[in-house]
């Protein structure tokens, strides 16, 4: 299934994720957002079709895109992250 596989690469490639250099940090913590804006959008769009099926509860339908504005708000949260690591380390981005 194809959010089985979404799981594996997230284990993979973010909970394994081990640095090697100091581009790879900031390319790490410049990608968060976007990664929350994305999952937050297909959730949303996850819904949509739910609701064109029939037999979708609508309860589930708006438990769904409530998830979806749940990781987009994440991204916000995670914007603050890049700033903080740019302010603490921005001599690392003049590297």
């Amino acid at each position: 299934m194809a959010v089985q596989d979404v799981i594996e690469a997230i284990r993979e490639h973010i909970g394994g994720f081990t640095p090697a250099s100091r581009s790879q940090i900031d390319e790490f913590y410049t990608s968060l957002p976007e990664l929350h804006r994305e999952l937050g959008k297909a959730l949303g769009e996850a819904a949509d079709r739910c609701a064109d099926e029939r037999g979708i509860n609508p309860d589930v339908v708006e438990s769904l895109r409530d998830q979806g504005a749940a990781a987009t708000g994440i991204a916000d949260s995670a914007e603050q992250t890049e700033a903080e690591h740019i302010s603490a380390h921005g001599v690392w981005l003049e590297d």
